[in-house]
């Protein structure tokens, strides 16, 4: 069973030591009365580069630079956005920036094109999807749906008790 806030929380500790951590305001709201069932580990990768990525391409001169986490779960799946008011990325760029060693050009680039690759690995793996909603400088929201690997047993005993 994924634990959605601690996840985000192990994440923020984990990346809390990259230049700017201290700066970006992250708000969480998980929604929601199933129980979710995946791979950890996958998941940790999705969320520890979405967020690197939240700090790394931040507006610099941006007052409160910010990244809402909303995670809705239910029986069949989670899905997950995560939006930030970043630089963003220009349109034509959308599909590539999952591709390995792709960098958005004319920006100042610390990472390696291997950040949102491995997302889209990690979400295939978890048999989900994932897509970029985004303007050159108004922010970046990744949606991403995954499958609940709920128990078929406890998902008919979970909805019997919701529906008395």
């Amino acid at each position: 069973e994924i634990n959605f806030k601690g996840l985000v929380s192990s994440s923020i500790i984990g990346l809390n030591k990259m230049d700017g951590a201290h700066r970006l305001h992250i708000n969480t709201t998980i929604e929601g009365i199933a129980p979710f069932y995946s791979e950890l580990a996958h998941l940790s990768v999705v969320f520890n580069n979405i967020i690197s990525n939240a700090i790394r391409f931040r507006h610099l001169y941006e007052v409160r630079p910010t990244l809402d986490i909303i995670i809705e779960v239910d029986f069949d799946k989670a899905v997950i956005q995560m939006k930030d008011n970043g630089i963003g990325i220009a349109p034509e760029y959308h599909e590539k920036v999952f591709k390995m060693f792709f960098c958005v050009p004319d920006v100042k680039n610390e990472g390696s094109g291997i950040g949102l690759f491995a997302v889209r690995e990690s979400v295939q793996k978890l048999k989900g999807n994932i897509r970029v909603v985004s303007a050159k400088g108004s922010g970046s929201n990744f949606i991403i749906e995954i499958p609940n690997k709920i128990d078929a047993d406890l998902k008919r005993k979970l909805t019997k008790l919701l529906n008395q």
